[in-house]
């Protein structure tokens, strides 16, 4: 069967949402990461519950999520784009360079 789509979103928005949240301060980190964690699992917990995947296609789904999210990530931090050009909501209150 394929991967969980369900299973490689939730992982992607976590991830994308940590990385973030490290990179501009926000939040409470342990309050942040556990909630978050447990969304993730939740979620891949309903795909198997309703029978829509089996356990190994939510795994493989959180798998896609954290490798795309962590390439994209990658991409538009080390490529030179600009911050304020391409998320200018993402743009931090001490220094309006990045």
């Amino acid at each position: 069967g394929f991967a969980s789509s369900h299973g490689a979103n939730a992982m992607g928005v976590w991830v994308g949402l940590l990385i973030l949240r490290k990179k501009f301060g926000l939040g409470q980190r342990k309050l942040f990461f556990a909630l978050g964690l447990l969304f993730v699992l939740l979620v891949g917990w309903s795909r198997v519950y309703l029978g829509k995947h089996m356990p190994s296609q939510v795994l493989n789904g959180y798998l896609v999520g954290l490798a795309v999210t962590w390439s994209l990530l990658q991409l538009v931090f080390f490529s030179g784009f600009i911050w304020s050009a391409v998320l200018p909501f993402f743009r931090h209150k001490n220094n309006s360079s990045i």
